[in-house]
Parts: C-alpha cells; sequence; structure tokens
C-alpha cells in the first residue's frame, strides 16, 4: 500500500487544537520513524480536518524551527529549518530566473519586511500584486520549498511541534494541499535513502579534501571544474539548481569522489552571507539587548519580531498575561510592549504587576494603541509609560522608539 491509498485510509489523530481566544497551544514530541511518513501527514491531516489556521511549529533536536503557515488547514507557506534564505533564492531561480535574487533585494527584505508570515512571503506577494509573477508561479514556488522542508524534517530523529491559532492569513494567494506535498517529499526522501544517502544532508556543501590525489586522479578540465564549484561556499542543492541537474543524480555522481575522500560534505551557514555579517554587526551595536511584546494578538508580536530581529535584537512575545509575566522574570527584557487595546484589562494589570516587581520596574514599557485618540503622549507620560506607538506599527518608528529608550547618550 502506497503513502497516497495508506492517507485515505488513515485514522485521524486526536490532535486538539485550542482557540487562540485562550491563548494556548498544542505541543508534542513524534518519534523519527513515524514522523518520516505518516506521522507527518497524520498531524497535517488532522489540522485539516479541523480546519486550522495559524502556525505550526516544528523543532528538531537540534533545536532548528521550521514554522508552516495554514489557514483552514490548507498550507499557505513555511518557512525556517536550515537554509531558509537558500531555498527561497533557488526556487526563486528554478521556477522564475527572470526576476533578480540579489543579496541586497534579500537584505533589504529581510531588514524592512512586516509581513505577519515572512519576508520572502512579503516579496512573493509583492511581486503577484505586481503581475511579475503569475498565481501558478507562485504555487510553484511555495510548493518546492514546502517540500523541501518536509524533506529535511524527515531526516530528523526526533520532531516536536506547537500550535499557535491566528485568523489573519485568510487573504493569502495560494492553499496547497498536505496530501499532495506530503507525497512529494515522502517519494524524494525515499529515493534518498535507497541511494543509501539517509545519513548525508542535501543542505551541505562540498569541499576539496585532497587537491593533490584528485588532481591525479582527473583529467585538468574536470579538475578545474570541480574546485570551480566545490568551493564551500553551494549547497547540494544549490549547485544542483545551478548546474539544473537533478538532485539525487548530482549527488550520487559526487559521492565517487567522496568515498574516495577526495571530497568532503561540511556544512555551511544560510544565505544570504551579507544579511549573516550585517546581523552580526547590530548585534554588537545592540549589546545583546532583549525586546519583549505581549498582545493579545499574536500577529502583532509576529510582526513586531520581523522588525526587531533582523535589527540584531533578541525577541521574546506572548498573549498570555501570565505567560509574559514569567517571561519577564526569567528573561530580564530591556524594553517591553503592552498592548493598548487590553485596556481596562489586560494592559494595566500587566504594566502594574511589572511595577510592584523591584527587577522589572526601570524597564522602559511601551504602549501600542489602535486608535491614536485615545491617548496623548502627555497622558501616557501620566500614567507611567515611557511612549505610545500607534498600530499597525511602522518600521522606523519601532526601531527609533528603541534606540530612543535603549541608546541614549550619556551625560557629561
Amino acid at each position: 500500500m502506497n503513502v497516497s491509498t495508506q492517507l485515505k485510509s488513515m485514522t485521524e489523530s486526536n490532535l486538539r487544537v485550542l482557540p487562540s481566544a485562550q491563548g494556548k497551544w498544542t505541543t508534542s514530541s513524534i518519534a523519527f520513524q513515524n514522523f518520516a511518513t505518516l506521522e507527518q501527514a497524520r498531524l497535517l491531516r488532522s489540522l485539516k480536518n479541523d480546519q486550522f489556521s495559524g502556525r505550526l511549529l516544528l523543532r528538531d533536536t537540534k533545536g532548528t524551527e521550521s514554522t508552516v503557515y495554514l489557514h483552514l488547514g490548507r498550507i499557505i507557506y513555511a518557512t525556517g529549518g536550515v537554509h531558509s534564505g537558500r531555498r527561497w533564492q533557488r526556487s526563486i531561480i528554478k521556477y522564475c530566473p527572470e526576476i533578480g535574487t540579489s543579496s541586497e533585494v534579500m537584505l533589504a527584505a529581510a531588514i524592512s519586511g512586516n509581513h505577519p508570515i515572512s519576508w520572502e512571503y512579503q516579496l512573493l506577494n509583492g511581486w503577484f500584486n505586481e503581475q511579475k509573477i503569475s498565481r501558478d508561479k507562485m504555487r510553484q514556488i511555495i510548493e518546492a520549498i514546502v517540500t523541501e522542508l518536509l524533506f529535511d524534517l524527515m531526516q530528523s530523529s526526533q520532531v516536536s511541534y506547537l500550535l499557535y491559532p491566528d485568523n489573519s492569513a485568510c487573504s493569502s494567494i495560494v492553499f496547497l494541499d498536505s496530501d499532495r506535498v506530503v507525497v512529494q517529499a515522502w517519494k524524494l526522501w525515499q529515493a534518498w535513502q535507497k541511494s543509501k544517502l539517509a545519513d548525508r544532508s542535501p543542505n551541505q556543501a562540498p569541499v576539496i579534501k585532497n587537491p593533490v590525489e584528485l588532481r591525479k586522479r582527473t583529467s585538468p578540465a574536470t579538475y578545474v571544474t570541480l574546485t570551480q564549484h566545490f568551493d564551500g561556499n553551494r549547497s547540494l542543492r544549490d549547485l544542483a539548481v545551478q548546474k539544473n541537474q537533478d538532485l539525487l543524480q548530482f549527488t550520487n555522481y559526487l559521492m565517487w569522489y567522496v568515498q574516495l575522500e577526495l571530497v568532503q560534505l561540511v556544512d555551511i551557514p544560510d544565505f544570504p552571507k551579507c544579511l549573516n555579517s550585517v546581523q552580526k554587526k547590530k548585534d554588537s551595536s545592540s549589546g545583546g539587548k532583549l525586546i519583549a511584546c505581549i498582545d493579545k494578538n499574536i500577529t502583532v508580536c509576529q510582526r513586531l519580531e520581523n522588525v526587531i530581529r533582523p535589527a540584531g535584537y533578541d525577541f521574546i512575545g506572548s498573549n498570555d498575561e501570565l505567560q509574559a509575566i514569567k517571561l519577564f522574570l526569567s528573561k530580564k527584557p530591556d524594553l517591553i510592549f503592552i498592548d493598548g487595546d487590553m485596556i481596562g484589562s489586560g494592559g494595566h494589570k500587566v504594566y502594574h504587576k511589572i511595577q510592584k516587581i523591584s527587577s522589572l520596574r526601570k524597564i522602559p514599557i511601551i504602549l501600542l494603541i489602535q486608535n491614536s485618540k485615545i491617548f496623548n503622549h502627555l497622558q501616557a507620560r501620566v500614567e507611567g509609560f515611557s511612549e505610545i506607538l500607534t498600530k499597525p506599527v511602522k518600521v522606523q518608528q519601532v526601531l527609533g522608539t528603541i534606540n530612543k529608550h535603549l541608546h541614549k547618550p550619556a551625560i557629561v
């Protein structure tokens, strides 16, 4: 019985999705041998039957996180994992080579992006609205991204997941059937295993291990080609797309050199490098500052995170008051954004609890409000808030506010 048939006949799991109003999520751990095939499908099928909308956060044993976004049980997008940037760029090159995906474009999108899903999706969405890519092309790109991410998760020894209910992505352009992408990922994984590559990752990069011996065993032209491509800067997947070759065939060809110990496979960071270097510089300038947010709408926290993390700051967010206080006590954030739409209940309660805790009392607190007419800056000062910002938050306002309160010039 193949996977497609098994999916149709399998029993549904007892996964229970808690509504977002409760501010909770379901958590579980899944063993490798199950998650590689049917358990992965069961999880997504259950979310489909429950018409779940929100984020499915998956974490492997190394702590690497991947996120699958769903609306009414159908997949919208997926990001994270080992090489989210490289994966996105490869998919664009493969299906829409006419669109530029330079490091500068990706860097600008990552820094300025405030889409509730991700900066990658924001770029795709923008190109679709500008009629640079068709709906079919966008579907191909997203399907390739999701399939690759699910394939990578099949290599993990153990996977845990969290569910974050949210209805903010209902206006998405492409909706994928989970059964289809799971079967595609499974077929790729089966072929990878049959080639005895289960212990090798296509995210690794080939590098020359023994150049002297390699030169002896290859022709001058082959040696030059290999040294040009096997430089440790491009993964197996990157090279296969660049050379327009099937990944499995390309890797099988390469394994002859690996078995002779002429070439080795090494782990490499995500792309673009310039984003990593800018991130490090900003991490240095930010001094490792931690920014926190509590908002009843988890999407607000996501948008702030998309602004704050690329700027070099750490971030924690919560839509639960009790959880937030515990987080603040354990993590000691340097600045806190609080939902002003909870005024009269949560907003002030959280603020007053923070004020009663000596270790948190001096932390700048920024009030986020939907309607600027409700408060003015003077009133916010009287209430004890450091500043107010109007939703939806703007990138420059958020970064300017953080800089204002955390990087004040020294008084001489």
